[in-house]
């Protein structure tokens, strides 16, 4: 099988992880486990988020000063402010690859919703999933949203969310698109 790689390989000793989700957690859990009330920690964690946002663009901005590699996760829903992000990256020279993670797999995206609600109160239930049909939503993102945009990124892989997310090769049979900018 043919192997695509990151060239460098990403590791954790040559970027910065960038992650709200993460800063979120581990910065104000604290605050986050005071209510065991759904909706209250919702809005608990929305309202941390919002001042989350503000430490976020400032790390962007020094990681674009120092010219340090980074990786930050969006979920692609407000693509409005993804791609004024990659616009602002590429005015510094970066490379820019996107890891577009899909599945079809909907207790897979159910099970890491549950795990993430656990903290952030944010659920999402299989009716839900149902409901508002997010795997078509994800797979029209990508078509009308992301490819009409390709020549920002230096690559663009479109993955199985199966495979985990520290793996630095991907198998051909693990990808559902590859697009590299020459």
């Amino acid at each position: 099988n043919s192997m695509h790689s990151i060239n460098p390989p990403l590791t954790r000793n040559n970027f910065l992880e960038l992650n709200i989700d993460n800063i979120v957690e581990h910065t104000f859990e604290w605050l986050l486990e005071k209510t065991n009330d759904v909706n209250q920690n919702k809005a608990l964690y929305f309202s941390i988020r919002k001042k989350v946002d503000k430490i976020l663009e400032i790390l962007l901005q020094t990681c674009l000063f120092m010219n340090v590699n980074f990786t930050f996760e969006t979920t692609g829903c407000q693509f409005d402010w993804t791609l004024q992000i990659i616009n602002e990256i590429n005015a510094y020279n970066y490379n820019v690859l996107l890891l577009y993670p899909f599945t079809t797999n909907k207790q897979l995206l159910v099970d890491r919703a549950t795990t993430r609600g656990k903290i952030t109160g944010r659920y999402i239930t299989m009716d839900d999933f149902n409901k508002y049909n997010y795997i078509q939503k994800a797979s029209d993102e990508f078509d009308n949203k992301i490819i009409p945009h390709r020549k920002l990124f230096s690559t663009i892989i479109k993955y199985k969310a199966e495979i985990p997310l520290d793996q630095n090769e991907l198998k051909m049979n693990d990808m559902y698109f590859v697009y590299k900018d020459n």
